[in-house]
Parts: structure tokens; sequence; C-alpha cells
């Protein structure tokens, strides 16, 4: 009988190319597309004004500018620090005191209970795939990232928008304030992406044939109404 012994990867060269590789390009290029998405995290996480906050994986400041942009104490980390550096002219630029500090979010320099918030947009992805786990997408399809990626709810705003215009033109209403359009599977406003390659076939199929009977009223989702608030 035999053996094969497999060495531990060296994660400090792993992260020291991917150092290499997040400060080979325009990073920022692409996180000015996808600025909404931290705007609706920080939407989502409903921050409340002087909060502590902590951007883990912050890049170039999408999610840490928001938060500050909300009036949050907020500290932006990332191991990147040309990105940071990109960060902090965008944080100058706005007159938004946010902190930058280079860390690595496998080793956070900060005691536990440090801040109230933590945030993240894809480092949390990025952790899933690291642990050898699956992580969800949200509001856009992102299984592009690899097979860690189990799949994204998504946000369907074209189909929204246009199923919206064309139900009030075909019923001669007009457009006015005040009132909630629901978006559902159903009429293509919401979804799911592109399901990962490690799911098997058979699951694939009942997945979509549970969507199917939730479009068809075979299953009936109850709509969930937001916490309510008092001041």
């Amino acid at each position: 009988m035999t053996t094969t012994h497999t060495p531990a990867p060296d994660l400090a060269a792993i992260k020291a190319r991917q150092q290499v590789t997040w400060t080979s390009g325009d990073y920022h290029a692409v996180a000015a597309r996808i600025m909404p998405m931290a705007e609706r995290l920080v939407e989502a996480a409903d921050l409340p004004a002087g909060a502590k906050v902590l951007d883990v994986a912050a890049g170039s400041g999408n999610a840490s500018l928001a938060a500050a942009r909300n009036g949050c104490e907020v500290t932006g980390l990332d191991y990147v620090p040309e990105l940071l550096e990109r960060g902090r002219v965008r944080a100058a630029a706005e007159g938004l005191p946010v902190d930058f500090v280079t860390g690595d979010a496998e080793d956070l320099p900060y005691p536990d209970a440090s801040f109230q918030e933590v945030l993240s947009c894809l480092g949390v992805l990025s952790a899933a795939k690291e642990k050898g786990r699956f992580g969800i997408g949200v509001d856009a399809d992102q299984g592009y990232l690899g097979p860690h990626v189990l799949t994204s709810a998504t946000k369907k705003v074209d189909v929204a928008v246009f199923s919206t215009i064309a139900a009030a033109q075909k019923a001669g209403a007009t457009f006015r304030t005040g009132y909630d359009a629901i978006f559902s599977v159903k009429n293509g406003g919401v979804g799911y992406g592109k399901i990962s390659t490690r799911v098997s076939a058979k699951l694939k199929t009942e997945v979509a044939n549970i969507q199917k009977q939730i479009a068809s009223g075979k299953i009936v989702v109850r709509r969930q109404s937001p916490p309510a608030t008092t001041g």
C-alpha cells in the first residue's frame, strides 16, 4: 500500500501573487462599474449615523465611501496598498474621513467588538472560495467568479421597469407616487443566476421546477414587510 502526501499550500506566496494581480491593472475602472452594489449593501445594512464600521476587503473604497456618506465612522481594510491609496484619494475628493488600513481579512488587526457593523462586498465570496465553501451573490449574477458561487439572487431591474411601463400603458394608467410595484419570479423581476457546476444536474432540475411552481402560483411566497421603526 502506498500513500501520497499533498503538501500544504504556501498561503503567503499565494497572497503575494494575488497582490501582484490586483495591482497589474486598473481595478478602479471595474470598481466604478459596481458602485451600485456597495450602495445597495449599505442601504440594506441600515447603518445608523455615528456607527463604527469596518469594510473588509475594501479595495478602492466603494462600500467605505457609501457608509461614510451615511455619517458612519469607517475603517476600510484591504491587503493591496495601491487600492487603498486610490480610496484615500476618493475620500479626500469628497471630504469623507475614512481610515484606510493595510491588513489581511484572515488576520484582522483588531480585538473583538471593535466595530458595531462589518461590511464586505465581494470579499465574502473570496473568503468562501479560500475556505472551500459556497457563497451566494446578490443583485447581479456573480457566477462568473467561479464555482464557489452557489448561485445569485438577482434583481432584473430592466425587466421590472419595462414590465411596469407595459402594464401601465395597457391599463391606460398614469404613473403616480405613493404606491409599491411588486416584482416577482412570475414577471421576471427577480430570479436566480447561474448555478455552480458543483451542483448536480438533478438538483438543478428540482430548483427549476420549484421556480416554475412559484411563477404559476402553486407555491405561494409570502411578502415580507420591512420591520417597523420607531423614533
